[in-house]
């Protein structure tokens, strides 16, 4: 059953993080697709695990991890792969995912991008896909994420670009470039300046190694984003200062 519609909490700057938890969590719940994106795997997730090789990276984490579409590539590459989520649904999913596929190396654990749970330089290598764009608090995360990297080590994230195709689409304005989308998720997009103000908030913790667009097509998302669709991200990189 599709998660219902009705009687949704008034949405207020306090908790569009919180509502946006459950809602994620509901959109896990299929009847027609074995997973919710489909398939392929970011092309960018290549860019990060040739980035995490390149530091001799044995475990690293992908976070959030979703449905697994990003597991393969890195499962494959890696003698560890986390991948953690904040919703139980997605986790069960990726679990599916990862034991068809024979992975033996790959561990999932259910975690807040706000607060990880996980020790302080847990990771060679960080890959954060697609979330970042749907927090009000970015740059939090940010820290977070950069807190359980190795020193010297990378950061691979990125967030939704103005050039996107959905965005405004099925969407209320909120603010300055942000939405809600169908009443349940909070979008943020961004220019390149936006981008670069974002993660120049850690720079007393990292260095920016690259900043760049991205575009990928995405498959029909069941009872989410029900059409083939293009996205456009800032992809950045990021180094922990040792």
């Amino acid at each position: 059953m599709h998660p219902s519609h009705n009687e949704r909490p008034i949405v207020t700057d306090l908790n569009l993080d919180v509502i946006g938890k459950v809602r994620w969590n509901d959109s896990y719940v299929l009847t027609e697709q074995p997973n919710l994106w489909g398939d392929p795997p970011v092309p960018f997730v290549t860019t990060a695990a040739d980035y995490f090789a390149g530091d001799g990276a044995q475990t690293v984490l992908d976070l959030p991890v979703g449905d697994g579409r990003n597991l393969p590539e890195l499962a494959e590459r890696f003698s560890t792969v986390v991948g953690a989520d904040s919703s139980d649904n997605a986790i069960g999913i990726a679990a599916g995912r990862a034991a068809a596929a024979g992975y033996r190396n790959v561990l999932l654990l259910k975690a807040d991008v706000y607060a990880t749970g996980f020790a302080d330089a847990s990771f060679d290598g960080v890959f954060c896909c697609d979330v970042l764009g749907h927090l009000q608090e970015p740059a939090r995360a940010i820290r977070e994420l950069l807190r359980i990297t190795r020193p010297g080590h990378h950061l691979m994230a990125n967030v939704f670009a103005l050039e996107d195709s959905t965005r405004g689409v099925d969407m209320v304005p909120i603010g300055d470039e942000t939405y809600l989308f169908d009443d349940r998720f909070y979008f943020r997009f961004y220019d390149k300046s936006a981008a670069k103000e974002l993660v120049d908030e850690v720079e007393d913790a990292a260095d920016l190694v690259a900043l760049e667009p991205v575009t990928w097509t995405e498959p029909p998302h069941e009872g989410y984003r029900e059409y083939e669709h293009e996205h456009v991200s800032w992809l950045f990189t990021l180094r922990k200062h040792t």
